[in-house]
């Protein structure tokens, strides 16, 4: 019952890291951050929508794609090589993809197709998401009182359950005789991210709502969970993760072969292939370059800072975009691929020693303690300090000819 002191002035939160630069990364993954209006949202909704779309013409235009599956082309062929690669990782994987998006979009749902909750709530979502999980809440007294005990409402909410454990408790209007208890369940045992929240009475204890899911409610909550994995079942994790790296590899080799085959066809690169070729740098390794920054930033602004996640977010964003421009204004005849990817291998190195020389954990030290998730980040972070420094020198020995040949073109032109 370790976390049953948690109580706090206006809600406690227990058993929930929210700093670091994941909860920056977090709400930027579905709200861009531009929560006035649900911009962010909308912008987040139209691009899941379209990669759902996208997904799925891509299998019905490609009729030879799972036969391409089973056929790979010298890598000495660039175009050939890209486009093959593209086809294994699109069909390896296509089931992953077609869940992860559409499981994105089910999640939105309200924002995506309004109609019922406009027609049945005047639009109002919070009332609806509350109706439909089950919230419960209620104003201030005025008065003050004493607080019950949390033991007894831990146990009578792990009975309701039918087992499980509490992951976080919240106390609302703390001190006052209107107090109420909320105590969610931990996803970590199953899928679904049914969080099945009790209320509890803050001053008699007394159980005030518990609201089983209903059919749709629980189908939602089981969608969300395949989203979101929030279940600690590692190996499956791991899949999570390489699973999204092959997506990676799939978009960034989609967009390598349509540059490619635009500058056979069209000889020397113009404007709009320039442009594109600076927004594919810009959206691949200037991605990793913004995310690393973030990571950095996260060991070096000091403790105090107002509005810490913010800053940290500010920092990805500012440079994302900086890493664009820069892809914008090297970009004439190639991305510079070369120098952004020796930012991101420097950029990982130094995550890790930050990491080491702010928090005093590094990986053997996390090793002998048992500590896997710091061994496994940085484990992560040194792969991808190595393998964005080898390719770094790899395109950089390749430019080296390429442009010499490319100056004594031009200039005969």
């Amino acid at each position: 019952m370790a976390r049953a002191g948690c109580w706090s002035e206006q809600t406690a939160r227990c058993g929930h890291a929210t700093q670091g630069p994941e909860a920056g990364l977090s709400l930027a993954h579905y709200s861009l951050h531009l929560r006035a209006g649900f911009v962010g949202y909308w912008i987040v909704s139209f691009a899941s929508v379209a990669m759902l779309a996208g997904l799925i013409s891509g299998v019905i235009i490609h009729a030879r794609i799972f036969k391409d599956f089973f056929t790979f082309r010298s890598w000495g062929q660039l175009r050939r090589s890209l486009l093959d690669l593209h086809n294994l990782t699109g069909v390896l994987v296509l089931p992953f993809h077609l869940m992860i998006t559409f499981t994105g979009i089910v999640i939105i749902l309200p924002i995506v197709l309004p109609a019922g909750v406009q027609a049945l709530y005047g639009g109002d979502v919070q009332r609806f998401y509350d109706d439909a999980l089950g919230n419960y809440s209620r104003p201030r007294a005025g008065t003050r009182a004493r607080a019950a005990p949390l033991d007894p409402m831990l146990a009578e909410a792990k009975r309701l359950w039918g087992g499980g454990e509490a992951a976080v408790v919240f106390v609302y209007n703390a001190g006052d005789a209107a107090s109420v208890v909320r105590i969610n369940r931990d996803t970590g045992d199953r899928i679904s991210l049914d969080v099945q929240p009790v209320f509890f009475d803050g001053v008699t204890g007394a159980l005030l709502k518990y609201q089983r899911p209903g059919p749709m409610v629980a189908a939602h909550r089981v969608m969300s969970g395949l989203h979101f994995a929030a279940f600690e079942h590692w190996p499956l994790r791991w899949l999570y993760f390489l699973f999204g790296l092959t997506g990676c590899v799939l978009i960034g080799t989609g967009m390598l072969h349509w540059m490619e085959k635009r500058r056979v066809i069209h000889g020397l690169p113009g404007v709009g292939w320039r442009s594109v070729a600076a927004l594919t740098c810009g959206t691949t390794t200037g991605l990793l370059i913004a995310t690393l920054a973030m990571m950095a930033a996260n060991r070096l602004l000091p403790s105090g800072v107002p509005s810490r996640e913010l800053v940290e977010v500010g920092v990805f964003f500012l440079t994302w975009i900086a890493s664009a421009v820069h892809a914008a204004l090297r970009t004439k005849q190639d991305p510079p691929w070369s120098s952004q990817c020796a930012a991101i291998a420097l950029l990982a190195a130094a995550c890790v020693v930050l990491n080491w020389i702010t928090t005093g954990e590094h990986p053997v030290r996390a090793a002998a303690a048992g500590d896997w998730a710091v061994v496994g980040v940085d484990a992560v972070l040194a792969l991808t300090a190595a393998g964005a420094w080898s390719v770094s020198r790899r395109l950089a020995r390749r430019a080296r000819p390429e442009a010499s040949t490319l100056s004594r073109l031009t200039d005969h032109a």
